[in-house]
């Protein structure tokens, strides 16, 4: 099954007021760009994520099954996405593609990731892995 999904969001303060950082966008992991960690706007001085007030993600999956009877798929994905403060530049996006297993198990759904950066950044890991338990997205 072939399954795209896209989000977009936008938050802006009332008032002229800044957005607080933990109301920002920050995307990375498992539910967004799966291979990196944090995406977003840094703070220039600490390089702390500090998210941003757009963003935008695309997901491609093709999902199969593995093990019918147990209820275990596979997937192969795409993530491209990026979050951004006041500007926004549709070629930075960020992308990574990899590869996955979900069971439904007795205890509830797993997730077990692993996500490929194809535009790695210097100090930044090639791949990372990602886990979970609980509903799939």
């Amino acid at each position: 099954m072939f399954s795209p999904r896209a989000r977009i969001g936008y938050i802006q303060a009332l008032e002229g007021k800044e957005v607080p950082v933990w109301e920002r966008y920050i995307l990375g992991g498992i539910n967004s760009i799966r291979g990196l960690k944090d995406v977003g706007p840094r703070d220039p001085v600490t390089r702390d994520i500090i998210g941003g007030t757009t963003m935008l993600l695309f997901n491609f999956e093709f999902i199969f099954p593995l093990i019918k009877n147990a209820g275990m798929k596979g997937v192969v994905f795409f993530d491209t996405g990026n979050a951004w403060d006041y500007d926004y530049d549709l070629g930075d996006m960020r992308k990574t593609c990899g590869a996955g297993i979900r069971w439904y198990s007795p205890i509830g759904p797993l997730r077990l990731e692993w996500g490929y950066v194809l535009d790695r950044k210097e100090g930044e890991p090639a791949y990372r892995w990602d886990f979970t338990i609980g509903w799939f997205m």
